[in-house]
């Protein structure tokens, strides 16, 4: 039986194992908490023990910011008013395809509102109409 040795590649520069890596010298990598940083093209080279090499197809790795949700406002001025409150717009910092804004409010005694209390919207800048009053 023929012994082979990986060695796996990122950008055309050996990855070493520690905390961030492990598994740099088998079939399975892990990236241990991910960051920005280690978006790119990773590859591995496997070598007998006669020096035969092989060198896999590159697979490319994007990472994504975590998206920074904002509510505006983040607080309504006229809970005790006969004023209707404002519409709150949703809005991220950082936008990636796919994310969906997930809320949930409290319920204080005496104001009426037709939101739920927990909702999902799919869109950025998706509006929640408020028009409650006490």
């Amino acid at each position: 039986m023929q012994a082979a040795y990986i060695y796996v590649y990122k950008d055309g520069a050996p990855i070493l194992s520690g905390p961030h890596y492990t598994g740099n010298r088998s079939n399975t990598l892990v990236i241990n908490e991910a960051v920005l940083a280690d978006a790119g093209n990773y590859y591995c080279v496997v070598r007998d023990r006669y020096r035969n090499t092989t060198i896999s197809t590159s697979a490319t790795l994007v990472v994504n910011k975590i998206p920074i949700a904002r509510a505006t406002p983040d607080t309504q001025g006229h809970e005790c008013s006969e004023v209707a409150f404002e519409n709150i717009v949703l809005t991220l910092d950082y936008y990636n395809v796919g994310t969906t804004f997930a809320w949930s409010r409290t319920t204080p005694s005496g104001i009426n509102t037709t939101i739920p209390v927990t909702g999902t919207e799919n869109n950025i800048g998706d509006v929640l109409a408020v028009h409650s009053r006490i």
